[in-house]
Formats: C-alpha cells, structure tokens, sequence
C-alpha cells in the first residue's frame, strides 16, 4: 500500500470525484493482491475453527 495515499487524499486541491476514484483504485489492487495470494498463504491467514469453553455441552 503506498506510503502517502493519507497525504494523497487528504489535499485541498482535489475534489470529492477525484478523492473517491483514487480511493477505489487503492481498494481494488488490495483485493486483487488478496486473489493472487498461493494456497499457503491462504491457508495461514484462516483463522482456528473452535468455539469458546463456555458454548461447549
């Protein structure tokens, strides 16, 4: 993620048009590098299956 995409938006010179196209661009090369993400990778971010001690009967 870029360094000064803060700095970026935060502007005065841009407007809200432009504010919200640079945020989307940003969005969407985050979710496409959360695609191309190998198998392994995928896997270590699950997170554990269990419940807590309490739901337990």
């Amino acid at each position: 993620m870029k360094s000064n995409l803060y700095d970026e938006l935060k502007t005065n010179g841009r407007d809200e048009g432009e504010r919200l196209r640079l945020l989307m661009m940003e969005i969407r090369s985050l979710l496409e590098a959360k695609k191309k993400r190998s198998p392994l990778e995928k896997r270590r971010s699950l997170r554990p299956k269990t419940v807590p001690k309490a739901w337990e009967r």
